[in-house]
């Protein structure tokens, strides 16, 4: 289970790194689009939350590569973040971006994805395995 733990705790690194990566260049194209059309930057919110889903994951995953009981409170805190982020993206997206499924149904399996996470590194918790 050790393994498996310190396993999710490198995917998670991996994909904090990604998410921190996505946030930089989706803040430099909004800058450049904003300073091209002499508007306010559209999606500043998005930008943000990668940002924070950046953060809170890359931090759980050296939580749970170190074996910490914070690698579960981080999965919780993204967890959280990611039902927030879901309604809320939902609610301010326009028709064209509603009708792209793909990205919706990835949205949804990241929440199914992270649930899992959250529920295997408690139960690593229970088992003894985190600290």
């Amino acid at each position: 289970m050790e393994w498996i733990i310190r396993l999710l705790g490198a995917f998670y690194i991996l994909g904090g790194f990604l998410l921190l990566r996505t946030a930089r260049t989706e803040w430099l194209l909004d800058r450049a689009i904003a300073q091209i059309s002499l508007q306010s930057a559209p999606g500043r919110w998005e930008v943000l939350f990668l940002l924070a889903f950046g953060v809170i994951y890359l931090s759980a995953g050296v939580a749970l590569l170190a074996l910490s009981i914070w690698g579960v409170w981080l999965l919780g805190a993204g967890l959280v973040l990611q039902a927030a982020y879901y309604p809320l993206s939902w609610r301010l997206a326009d028709d064209t971006e509603r009708a792209d499924r793909p990205r919706w149904r990835a949205t949804r399996n990241a929440g199914i994805f992270s649930a899992a996470a959250f529920a295997l590194s408690a139960y690593a918790y229970r088992l003894g395995v985190l600290a």
